[in-house]
């Protein structure tokens, strides 16, 4: 024996148009009977409920919601050169020569660190930038370029 349940259900956006859904679930009789069936039956038309229920909430909710987001957007700070400016990052390309400063500040060590911490910042900066792992051959020269001066 198979069960047809049709449910219809009408929803009202927010300017009011009224949108239909029908929804047909079948169910057919297994060994537990005729209680099953309608067991399942009430459950699919409390799950088709909520789902009408949610969704007009949803709706309902859009304006609101689009209203939150655009005065986020406007709420964010610009992202412009000043912004940029303040950042932690060293601005600027690299100097004609190196300096015992530019060195430092490639490896990330003072311009006054002693030979290990060197050598250990070289070694962690250039095996994340060497060339056969995918890094840059003009970043590596660079970054032997200053351990090479800070080592003098």
């Amino acid at each position: 024996m198979t069960v047809n349940v049709t449910a219809m259900l009408v929803m009202c956006d927010e300017t009011n148009n009224l949108h239909e859904f029908t929804y047909n679930v079948v169910c057919n009789q297994y060994p537990f009977g005729l209680l099953f069936d309608r067991t399942t039956a009430i459950v699919a038309g409390l799950g088709l409920a909520v789902a009408g229920f949610a969704g007009r909430y949803i709706l309902k909710q859009m304006p609101a919601l689009a209203q939150k987001m655009s005065e986020a957007v406007k709420n964010m700070p610009p992202l412009d050169a000043q912004a940029l400016a303040n950042s932690k990052y060293y601005k600027g390309g690299f100097e004609a020569r190196m300096t015992r400063r530019e060195a430092a500040l490639i490896l990330g060590v003072s311009p006054t660190a002693p030979k290990s911490k060197v050598r250990e910042q070289f070694r962690k900066i250039i095996l994340a930038n060497h060339p056969d792992r995918g890094g840059s051959p003009y970043l590596a020269s660079k970054i032997n370029e200053a351990k090479d001066l800070l080592e003098k």
